[in-house]
């Protein structure tokens, strides 16, 4: 059946190829976990500034609906796709506590001072060279 078939190819996804990045993704967009409502995502995740390959995954983990992705419609904020996820590395001082944006950075990328710095605004979680930086006010849980 047809989700035997989507759960084995994610499965197979997820082993070989990016698991942590799918799993600093899906903890990330995780409505049980954050509040966020907006997604800065690392382009960095094949290579240096491999944008595609980091959106097909995060539209893979999220389930991204392709029409919202092409531009057609708003998600219940209002959001269209192009303002709810942005595919950029960290900018020093680029980061707001008070705004529901959520960061998935490349821990390498990140320099412990940085972390450091904006730690007091941001619970950090750590999946393998990922980290997810969600503001503690909107963290759920």
């Amino acid at each position: 059946d047809d989700d035997d078939l989507d759960s084995s190819s994610y499965e197979t996804l997820e082993r070989y190829y990016y698991h942590d990045f799918l799993e600093a993704v899906r903890y990330a967009g995780d409505s049980d976990v954050s509040g966020c409502t907006r997604f800065v995502i690392t382009p960095d995740t094949q290579y240096t500034g491999s944008k595609t390959v980091s959106e097909i995954l995060t539209m893979f983990a999220l389930d991204v609906d392709a029409k919202y992705f092409q531009g057609e419609g708003v998600d219940e904020n209002g959001l269209s796709y192009a303002q709810k996820y942005v595919y950029s590395n960290y900018v020093s001082g680029g980061m707001n506590p008070e705004e529901p944006v959520a960061f998935v950075l490349r821990t390498s990328a990140v320099s412990a001072s940085e972390q450091g710095s904006v730690s007091e605004g941001y619970a950090i979680t750590t999946f393998g060279d990922y980290c997810v930086f969600i503001p503690w006010k909107y963290l759920l849980k």
